[in-house]
């Protein structure tokens, strides 16, 4: 059995405009609450992801974020 060690794969790889549109810059950040105040959180936002729950609740806010 031989096995083409140079071979190319022709097929997957970034490719322009390829993949879900991009929302906004992205940052790492830890978060440090008490105990109580994230079984807050994780019982309000349901199916929602942790960055999805944080994003919604920011953008709705009455603060100006693009200021």
């Amino acid at each position: 059995m031989e096995f083409a060690l140079d071979a190319k794969n022709k097929h997957g790889g970034r490719r322009e405009g390829a993949g879900r549109p991009a929302i906004g810059e992205t940052r790492k950040v830890s978060i440090t609450l008490p105990s109580d105040v994230w079984k807050k959180i994780d019982s309000m936002k349901g199916d929602f992801s942790y960055s999805a729950f944080f994003r919604a609740i920011i953008l709705s806010s009455d603060y100006d974020w693009r200021d």
